[in-house]
């Protein structure tokens, strides 16, 4: 399953149907798309990790996961600036808005 975080609204459908058939054919335990090397959103998680997920303290990431498997991540490197592209600061909201004027 992906989860596609509200604050990261720049991001192309055709990436997401990208992510999408990259994780159904190659099957990771955990995808993570990246552009330019960065990792970015949306993260993937395969099934079988739900109840582990479902189970942390609200106020614990999920990067304890990818870092817990991290020899099971796979990075997919996107053409999409949209996947490191939040709006979680005031800066990162103004150059949001810049971009998109």
């Amino acid at each position: 399953f992906g989860l596609l975080p509200v604050a990261f609204p720049l991001i192309k459908t055709e990436t997401i149907d990208f992510l999408v058939e990259d994780f159904l054919v190659k099957d990771p335990l955990i995808l993570i798309p990246a552009y330019h090397g960065k990792k970015g959103h949306p993260p993937f998680f395969n099934v079988s990790l739900k109840k582990e997920i479902l189970q942390l303290p609200d106020d614990v990431g999920l990067n304890i996961i990818a870092r817990r498997y991290e020899k099971n991540v796979r990075l997919c490197e996107v053409n999409d600036e949209g996947v490191l592209l939040s709006f979680n600061s005031k800066e990162e909201l103004q150059y949001l808005r810049a971009k998109l004027i």
